[in-house]
């Protein structure tokens, strides 16, 4: 009887492996290459108007969405009124998270006049949503979230359809 033994896969066997399985990885699932922003990101921009679709027209930088924020098509005249009469005409700053753009490549970041979150105060306003399809940084997720919560149960804006539910039925 005749006993085979095994030998242990040598180094160079399993580094070739390992090349060959990524490889193939980035034959199936490519890296993505979505637009970059190559130009230094601010700290402050002078908005000059705001975009139908809520977007602030920053002047010499171009467009820019607020993080962690969602504005439904009932309530974007609402919304774009609000942040015209907040942020059009004055600089703000700007404060920079992780995801710095959207999927087309327009930034997003959390705007600031004074010291006063837009971003927060658009959604305690019930004009917009929290959006959490990002991570944020967990101080604004919280910030955002407990705006949203407040305009809910203020019944503001967005919420201003919903009654609590009836007592004892």
């Amino acid at each position: 009887m005749s006993g085979s033994i095994r030998q242990p896969v040598s180094p160079a066997v399993l580094a070739l492996a390992i090349m060959a399985l990524l490889l193939v990885r980035q034959l199936i699932w490519p890296p993505r290459t979505g637009p970059r922003m190559t130009h230094a990101l601010p700290d402050q921009v002078t908005v000059t108007s705001v975009a139908p679709d809520g977007s602030l027209i920053a002047d010499t930088w171009g467009p820019l969405r607020l993080l962690g924020v969602e504005v439904p098509d009932a309530s974007i005249a609402s919304a774009q009124a609000f942040l015209v009469e907040r942020c059009r005409e004055r600089t703000v700053r700007l404060e920079w998270d992780r995801h710095r753009q959207t999927r087309n490549g327009t930034p997003v970041a959390f705007v600031f006049v004074d010291e006063a979150c837009v971003n927060e105060q658009l959604i305690e306003a019930g004009l917009a949503r929290f959006d959490d399809r990002f991570p944020l940084r967990s101080d604004m997720q919280r910030g955002l979230q407990a705006a949203e919560d407040r305009a809910r149960k203020a019944g503001r804006g967005l919420w201003n359809d919903q009654s609590p539910p009836a007592s004892g039925a």
